[in-house]
């Protein structure tokens, strides 16, 4: 079988982004306001939804300020006023401070558009299919996706920055990825809840910690409007994952064992 064709871009880029997500985004977008020239891939055309990206930290909020990107952010995002740690000892610590949520699709979405606006290029669906070298050092990347319509296109750049989180394959392509199997997994559900969440938890990012889930955690994200994130997850670095019925049963005894996510269920 015939390789697919190959097709060149003109004009390289300074800077090569890999992955669109929060970081690469403010990459992009921080790197094309001073005037590089900026070409940022990615594996989707929109923002993916995550299971449990909707808590925004007061640090997060703090380099969306940065960014100029708070207004926006916050416009839509539910404003929350503590993070709740609840132990599996009973035991409860809140942080309070300025905390928000706003589904991580949202967030990237608003991301991916100021970078756009910033003057970056973005091509994508499309993934790197081998690291582009020469005298040694990386100077861009082989992509290909459906952005490129089948063509196999070199992307050169003086600097290439890798964004891509968890994601195996960009790792593997560039010969630094450490771990290939999965180490986590998680189920959430979003819910309409009238008014809310109930009870305390209106206005606190609330995370459970219990002997029930470890190695793991369940958490109560109240959201924009009436919605509440719930959901579990679970860590398995040494072992099988849990699969649907483990993480079924997790989420019963979350739910049935943190009276915050029984009540948002009750409601």
């Amino acid at each position: 079988m015939p390789p697919p064709p190959r097709a060149e871009i003109p004009g390289p880029a300074d800077v090569l982004v890999v992955g669109l997500g929060p970081a690469g985004a403010a990459a992009a977008v921080s790197l094309a306001r001073a005037g590089w020239r900026v070409t940022a891939v990615d594996r989707s055309t929109g923002a993916p939804e995550k299971v449990c990206g909707d808590g925004l930290t007061a640090d997060a909020l703090r380099a969306l300020e940065a960014l100029g990107l708070s207004g926006p952010v916050l416009r839509e995002a539910r404003r929350l006023d503590r993070l709740e740690i609840h132990g599996p000892g009973g035991g409860r610590a809140v942080v309070r401070g300025n905390f928000a949520s706003l589904p991580r699709a949202r967030l990237d979405a608003l991301l991916r558009a100021e970078a756009r606006a910033a003057g970056a290029g973005v091509l994508a669906p499309c993934t790197p299919a081998a690291p582009l070298e020469r005298d040694g050092r990386v100077t861009g990347a082989l992509v290909a996706g459906a952005a490129t319509r089948g063509a196999v296109l070199p992307l050169r750049a003086r600097v290439t920055l890798l964004a891509t989180g968890a994601a195996a394959r960009p790792l593997r392509c560039f010969g630094i990825l450490e771990r290939a199997a999965p180490w986590a997994a998680g189920a959430r559900l979003r819910l309409e809840v009238p008014g809310g969440a109930p009870g305390a938890g209106k206005a606190a990012l609330a995370i459970r910690f219990d002997r029930a889930l470890c190695p793991g955690y369940g958490w109560v994200f109240p959201g924009p409007g009436a919605t509440v994130n719930l959901g579990v997850g679970v860590f398995y670095r040494r072992g099988r994952p849990p699969g649907r019925a483990g993480l079924a049963e997790l989420w019963h005894r979350f739910a049935a064992g943190f009276a915050p996510a029984a009540a948002a269920l009750r409601s």
